[in-house]
């Protein structure tokens, strides 16, 4: 579906999402997002109205550079966000999560495989509003690289209120140079034998 328009309202929406400018979308009842394409340096905000719920798959070798992607949360909202990235040179990912209301569901992780020399980051940040009361937040992000310090993760969890379940954790590795060589041995070259290991990175992540 193609949105140009600054604010949107869906309700049971279900498939991919073409953005092409800032945009605020507001969800009503269930929704499954299965794919976003925007451009570069947009800012998309995705409200979930009261007793509203979003399933958020994403599996892309072509995730937009420099883009903020805000999620907000008012009543009684489930939130399940899986996202399985191959990064492209330079990308700058910005996630911010919001529960603004009480009784939020939030289950959110992100992994990322980065084989090229270049840096990219992905900041995700959790807030939990002052006051609200029973909320769940939980983020995972693993990343997967090549090169050392190649890949940054700036994971913030800001919790004004005392009434919620909140947990976060990030992992990263470097591709095991011993699993190359046994490829290797196996007569596998080694570019063969880095896409067999990054593509078992992100189907594993998915069972």
């Amino acid at each position: 579906m193609k949105i140009d328009e600054p604010i949107t309202s869906l309700t049971n929406f279900e498939g991919t999402l073409w953005i092409t400018k800032d945009s605020h979308v507001h969800l009503n009842g269930k929704n499954k997002i299965e794919g976003l394409t925007c451009e570069e340096n947009n800012q998309i905000t995705i409200e979930l109205e009261d007793d509203a719920s979003l399933i958020w798959i994403e599996h892309t070798t072509h995730f937009p550079q420099n883009v903020t992607i805000i999620i907000l949360e008012n009543n009684h909202t489930k939130l399940d966000l899986s996202w399985y990235l191959e990064l492209e040179e330079n990308t700058k990912l910005n996630l911010e999560n919001k529960l603004l209301g009480n009784e939020n569901e939030s289950h959110l992780q992100i992994h990322a495989v980065n084989v090229k020399a270049s840096t990219c980051q992905i900041k995700s940040t959790g807030y939990i509003k002052k006051d609200t009361q029973d909320n769940q937040f939980e983020e995972e992000l693993k990343g997967l690289i090549l090169y050392p310090n190649t890949m940054i993760f700036l994971p913030e969890l800001i919790v004004d209120s005392n009434k919620i379940n909140a947990k976060h954790n990030a992992t990263m590795k470097c591709i095991d140079e011993e699993e190359i060589f046994y490829l290797a041995s196996k007569g596998i070259s080694r570019e063969t034998s880095i896409e067999l290991i990054k593509n078992g990175f992100l189907n594993k992540t998915q069972n």
